[in-house]
């Protein structure tokens, strides 16, 4: 939670609600993360916030305890960007990350994020004010395939 700046927690009838509703809907795409050897869940992959007219979306991963540093972010990342690209026809595909997430933007980085821009001081934690690092990929930025 902390990585990805979730401050709520979630009753199990409020994840059912929300899972029914993001299966039927149009402007997103959800992903389970799943170990292919043992088919343990490893976490959750979202495109959301779809912008048509500029061809937009915003990517966003969480990973379960255990799954981190060992390339399955990476990889689901590169696969998202793959379909977003090759068949949702994007032109952007962009992420905020916490400055102190650094695993998380090496990992975006090998995907091919760049990093644009930071926000300062967006997110208060324990040991006080953390900026927000804005990343984007491009349709024609160099990066890695997994297809």
């Amino acid at each position: 939670a902390r990585l990805t700046g979730t401050t709520t927690i979630f009753t199990a009838e409020q994840v059912r609600t929300h899972l029914a509703a993001v299966a039927s809907a149009g402007d997103r795409s959800d992903w389970a993360i799943v170990d292919r050897t043992s088919g343990t869940y490893r976490g959750e992959i979202v495109l959301n916030d779809l912008d048509a007219t500029n061809a937009s979306m915003n990517v966003r991963i969480a990973l379960a305890p255990g799954a981190p540093g060992r390339g399955i972010g990476t990889e689901a990342m590169t696969l998202v960007l793959d379909h977003a690209f090759a068949d949702l026809r994007l032109h952007r595909v962009a992420l905020d990350v916490f400055d102190f997430n650094v695993r998380a933007q090496r990992s975006y980085r090998k995907a091919g994020f760049v990093v644009e821009g930071r926000c300062r001081q967006t997110f208060r934690t324990a040991d006080g004010w953390a900026d927000s690092i804005l990343m984007a990929v491009l349709a024609d930025d160099p990066r890695p395939t997994l297809r």
